[in-house]
Order: structure tokens, then C-alpha cells, then sequence
């Protein structure tokens, strides 16, 4: 649940966390915040006079974070070169969460998720989604793109890593896709946001 906030200095954008306990949030704060020093393309929360970022108001948690300016670029407008952009950021933000949180140990025995069950989840999601009495913009987006998944799951289920396989893991983005990057008009990477699912998981995920 998130807010534009009209100001004098500009636009901010204020996040309402919904799920999550404030502890988890200050680390994830306290990652993006040094992500950012190490001049990684990341948005970290704001502070407020005390240095907080994390801001309660009766049970409710809320964060204050600057306005992006950019547009999100859909996978297959993307040219070569800037799929090899996108690629190596990635490198770059899973070598500074090593170095921000340090290592994972070696093998963690976290399998991928079972072709039933993500299918189960997608038609789930399908199904509420539907059944919403007034749709929004967002909606048809969604359904979009799990119709879209429920397809590729078909094509390539049998690509599954085994349930034994030895994955390296590591701390990552857990929800890296195109709607949490923002680009330039000039195409360059301005922003990865929404650092929520952020985690330890196989680095290929």
C-alpha cells in the first residue's frame, strides 16, 4: 500500500508495510541504505530527525522514500546490450548484499517450488483476481501476466532443477523483475525498488 505525498520540495513516496515485522524492515533499510552508499543503482529510505526510517503509528509501519522518476521497460524492448546491463547489475547488487550481509552457507537445501504448487498458487491469484467486484488497471495487468506464467510453466516445467540440486545461494532482490526497475529516458538503470522479499535463495531463482 503506497501514497504519493505532494510537498514543497517535490513528490515522495510514502510505503505502509502490510506484512512484515518491523525488525525485518529496519534490516531491509539498513541493507538498501548501504547498497546505496556503494553507489548501486537502489532507493533507500529516508530519515527523519532522529535517523529513524521506520516510522509506527499505533500497529501501522510506514517509510518515507524520495520519488523516482523513470519507466519501466518490458523485457522484450529491450535491446542486447541492455539485457547485458540489466544481467551484470544484477551481479552487482548480489556481490554488494555478500558484502553488505555477508555469506550464506553453502549448500542450503532450498528447493525450487513444485510445478503443482505454483500452478495451484497462479490459478488461486487467477480466481481472486476475477472475482474482484470493480477491476483496476493493475488487474488487468496481473491477469496478463499469470495467464502468461501458467503458459511457460507448461513449456518448461520440465526444466525444473531436481529437488537434490546443489544450488548456490546468497541474499537477493527476491522479487527482481520489471516492474521494481525503473529507466531513463536514455534506457540507463536508475532505480531497483521494492526490496520486501529480500532474502536468501538460489542465486539462478
Amino acid at each position: 500500500r503506497a501514497f504519493a505525498v505532494r510537498t514543497g520540495s517535490g513528490p515522495l513516496f510514502l510505503k505502509h508495510y502490510l506484512d512484515q515485522e518491523p525488525h525485518t524492515i529496519r534490516a531491509q533499510h539498513a541493507a538498501t541504505s548501504a547498497l546505496a552508499a556503494r553507489w548501486l543503482p537502489v532507493v533507500a529510505p529516508l530519515a527523519d530527525l532522529s535517523g529513524r526510517t521506520l516510522n509506527r503509528f499505533g500497529t501501522r509501519s510506514f517509510a518515507l522514500y524520495p520519488w523516482v522518476y523513470g519507466e519501466h521497460r518490458p523485457g522484450l524492448t529491450l535491446e542486447l546490450e541492455q539485457c547485458r546491463d540489466l544481467g551484470a547489475l544484477l551481479g552487482r547488487l548480489h556481490d554488494g548484499l555478500f558484502d553488505v550481509l555477508g555469506p550464506a552457507a553453502q549448500p542450503l537445501m532450498q528447493p525450487t517450488t513444485q510445478v503443482a504448487e505454483a500452478r495451484a498458487k497462479a490459478l488461486l491469484l487467477l480466481e481472486l483476481l476475477r472475482n474482484r467486484p470493480v477491476r483496476e488497471g493493475i488487474d488487468d495487468l496481473a491477469e496478463f501476466r499469470l495467464v502468461e506464467r501458467l503458459g511457460l510453466l507448461a513449456k518448461l516445467a520440465h526444466r525444473r532443477p531436481a529437488d537434490r540440486a546443489q544450488l548456490t545461494v546468497g541474499h537477493v532482490h527476491g522479487d527482481f523483475h520489471g516492474l521494481n526497475v525503473f529507466h531513463r529516458a536514455d534506457g540507463e538503470i536508475c532505480a531497483v525498488v521494492d526490496w520486501d522479499r529480500l532474502s536468501v535463495q538460489p542465486y539462478g531463482e
